[in-house]
């Protein structure tokens, strides 16, 4: 993916049923066999790649939290914009019977440019959401109960750093899981062994 990153505009990935914006620092890869970040030489900080936006879905034949996502797509510019997705608000939810139809419930509309200043699914601006979400807790708090289809005044339990590290560098549990660590990822010694120059 590396190799290819000009080419991917974002990934889309769903039947989470939250939503969610990733991007992965092409400067800053986790070597696996090393188990630390490798600085790749030639590249600078500020590109991103493997954009990716969860999707929440809809399972007929399950009792799932439903949503759906629309977003627009420019040719010209190969950018995704206009992202919004609607949610089954799960306040909503309780105390219905098992057999409620969807229209029995409330809907949580987000529309993320106007309600988090994410005006594209580019990786600058994926890596801008993150930043702003960092910087104000209040937003981030929106944030994580939207993505799950609560109202903005649920309590949230997810806490930055766990975010952080699951927005950023998502794309091995190791990675993660050092992340999560006090210490958090190291920095290769070594030059990266997938760079090819």
């Amino acid at each position: 993916m590396w190799n290819h990153r000009d080419k991917i505009i974002f990934e889309n990935v769903g039947h989470d049923h939250l939503a969610d914006f990733r991007t992965h620092s092409a400067k800053w890869i986790f070597d696996t066999e090393q188990k630390c970040y490798q600085d790749v030489p030639g590249v600078v900080d500020g590109d991103y790649f493997l954009n990716k936006m969860l999707n929440p879905a809809i399972t007929p034949t399950r009792s799932t939290s439903p949503g759906y996502s629309m977003m627009e797509y420019d040719p010209t510019t190969d950018t995704i914009s206009n992202v919004s997705m609607t949610f089954i608000q799960m306040e909503s939810t309780v105390g219905k019977p098992k057999d409620s139809l969807y229209s029995d419930f409330e809907w949580l509309y987000v529309d993320y440019d106007e309600d988090f200043g994410l005006e594209s699914l580019s990786g600058a601006q994926i890596h801008a959401l993150h930043d702003r979400l960092q910087a104000n807790p209040a937003l981030f708090a929106k944030y994580m109960n939207n993505k799950a289809g609560f109202s903005d005044e649920s309590e949230n339990k997810i806490t930055m750093p766990f975010y952080d590290c699951l927005q950023m560098n998502s794309m091995f549990l190791e990675e993660f899981d050092m992340c999560m660590e006090p210490s958090g990822v190291p920095t290769c010694i070594q030059a990266p062994t997938f760079y090819q120059q």
